[in-house]
């Protein structure tokens, strides 16, 4: 393989061990049910009410995103098991991306989503 632009080859190299050191050593993320947001739903104990709140969240956060980055995101979570990694390689040739640049993009915006999420229960629960 040969590099035509080695300047633009290494700042991408570094924006993205940048972005790999600020993401700290956890590198596996929860699912988004399972962080813990005792202490901004700490009034409420109905477990239903607290779903349907991140649910509602969620559903303004998707709707926040541009068109592009929602389907990409609701495409990749949509299977299951081998139909999912089966699933993730067509996308990711629909998609022209290589498999772990659609996962890198995936991440991205699933902590765009879990941000955003977040900062809308605080937001709804101050209320």
């Amino acid at each position: 393989m040969k590099i035509k632009n080695i300047g633009g080859y290494c700042y991408e190299v570094a924006r993205l061990v940048c972005l790999e050191a600020f993401k700290g050593h956890d590198s596996k993320r929860s699912p988004l049910e399972a962080i813990n947001l005792e202490a901004t739903i700490s009034s409420t104990t109905d477990e239903a009410l607290e779903k349907e709140t991140r649910l509602s969240c969620l559903d303004d956060c998707l709707g926040g995103l541009a068109e592009e980055s929602r389907e990409l995101i609701l495409q990749y979570y949509r299977d299951d098991s081998r139909t999912r990694i089966d699933h993730r390689k067509a996308l990711a040739q629909r998609v022209g991306l290589r498999r772990d640049a659609l996962a890198n993009r995936a991440q991205r915006i699933r902590d765009r989503l879990e941000h955003c999420v977040i900062a809308c229960v605080r937001k709804k629960t101050a209320i």
